[in-house]
């Protein structure tokens, strides 16, 4: 939502700035439909919005760098996502 906010105001540098450090984060978790839904699910588990992040076959197990890495991203995120810092 903040992306687009910044684009909607006008401020391309802001969204392209934003948008830049997303990349790495998104780059990695859209290496497979599998990953990028389970990552998702996670994040949307943090932010109160589904009970469970569980995944039907085939789906794919998060490891423990993979949580690490949503940890980073949630902690670099957070003040642009209230429900994050609960």
């Amino acid at each position: 939502m903040e992306l687009w906010r910044r684009w909607e105001r006008g401020d391309e540098t802001g969204a392209v700035d934003l948008h830049t450090r997303m990349t790495p984060y998104l780059s990695y978790w859209m290496q497979g439909v599998e990953l990028i839904v389970a990552a998702e699910k996670e994040i949307s588990v943090r932010r109160g919005w589904f009970g469970s992040a569980h995944c039907r076959a085939p789906g794919h197990t998060l490891d423990s760098e993979e949580i690490a890495t949503i940890d980073r991203f949630c902690a670099e995120f957070a003040e642009m996502v209230p429900e994050l810092l609960r």
